[in-house]
């Protein structure tokens, strides 16, 4: 009979025991759930009253991220902290007073598959630090005595032109709503910042040396910029003595030892619309960063590996920032000059069709 009772009242006493083992893990883990909630809770007020501070009516700004925060492990970031931090979102130049550039797009994509490429997230400087970044370009443009243009696809993305690095769903550049209304590429016409830069290099008190392009369009000569200034590099639609070139195909001597002039004497590169990926054609980008007595100006939406060497770096779209250039310079675009010779370009080589003359390495004009 005892053993009976002993029996019971052991497998009651166990009973109780795992009830109160249960009962602790609930309680914890209710616990645990109630922390998360609070801490979440105040993130998300702290990142609403950030975004308070830095959204514009003019800007649909989707999400709020520190520039440094995804591209902290960037490979090419030679060390971290604040001041490397800095350089990689605003160049050398940078003033301490200047906001952090605004995440507009996510996309962890690589921009440029199988070259020295980053994620394609794309960002935007707020509308102060813009305007502070423009008044800085337009001062370095007037000191500057021979300025070199590097653009990209970026360029023409306003003219209804795809470009390669554009992969967030909600990306900014201006392709994603505009495509070519004729849908014959030989008819695109020239976007704003064609327009701005054929109308710079007229300006005495600015001026443009020379115009190295990547892009294949030929809108820089329908926006009335001198043939003889124009460095098609990686070749050009309707040109017969330089056509297209792919990726692995030998560039033409003649327009090489051209750039390669400029990587020499070229005291102020304006990179726009380009990933700066590690093309050949980017070495008079790479001359410039981080030399001294020359200086390299990134315009993009999209991070590239010269960022932290940059003097200037403003994360834009090019047709915004080239319009708030030409009025901090009193510039009209497009210029009257440029615009004719342009359409005079155009109307002569219907097409496209133009062949490149022979370049020498000194020419100029």
């Amino acid at each position: 009979m005892f053993a009976v009772v002993l029996l019971l009242y052991f497998n009651l006493f166990s009973s109780c025991g795992v009830l109160l083992l249960l009962s602790l893990y609930y309680h914890f883990k209710i616990l645990t759930l109630f922390c998360s909630l609070l801490f979440s809770m105040l993130h998300t007020k702290k990142t609403d009253s950030f975004k308070s501070q830095h959204t514009q009516k003019e800007t649909n700004i989707d999400s709020i991220t520190n520039l440094a925060t995804p591209m902290s492990d960037i490979r090419f970031l030679l060390r971290k902290g604040p001041k490397t931090a800095n350089l990689q979102m605003h160049g050398a130049l940078a003033d301490p007073g200047w906001d952090d550039p605004v995440m507009v797009a996510q996309c962890s994509d690589v921009a440029r598959p199988g070259y020295d490429s980053v994620q394609a997230h794309e960002y935007l400087d707020t509308p102060r630090t813009l305007k502070l970044k423009v008044k800085l370009l337009a001062k370095m443009l007037k000191k500057s005595s021979a300025t070199v243009l590097y653009t990209g696809a970026g360029i023409s993305t306003a003219s209804g032109t795809p470009d390669y690095a554009s992969k967030a769903k909600n990306s900014k550049a201006p392709h994603i709503k505009k495509r070519i209304s004729s849908g014959n590429r030989l008819l695109a016409q020239p976007t704003y910042a064609h327009h701005c830069c054929a109308a710079l290099q007229t300006t005495k008190s600015v001026g443009i040396s020379h115009w190295l392009e990547q892009n294949h369009d030929r809108l820089a000569l329908k926006a009335g910029f001198p043939k003889s200034k124009l460095n098609e590099i990686h070749g050009a639609w309707g040109d017969i003595k330089n056509s297209v070139k792919m990726m692995d195909d030998k560039l033409r001597g003649d327009l090489v030892e051209w750039m390669l002039h400029w990587e020499q004497h070229a005291t102020l590169c304006i990179a726009m619309g380009t990933s700066l990926c590690g093309m050949y054609a980017d070495s008079v980008a790479d001359a410039c960063a981080g030399t001294p007595g020359k200086s390299l100006v990134i315009i993009n939406l999209q991070a590239t590996q010269y960022d932290a060497t940059s003097s200037l770096r403003i994360w834009g779209v090019l047709d915004d920032v080239m319009k708030k250039l030409a009025k901090e310079l009193n510039l009209r675009v497009p210029n009257i000059n440029a615009l004719h010779a342009g359409k005079e370009w155009e109307s002569k080589h219907p097409r496209c069709r133009h062949n490149t003359s022979k370049r020498k390495p000194t020419d100029k004009k």
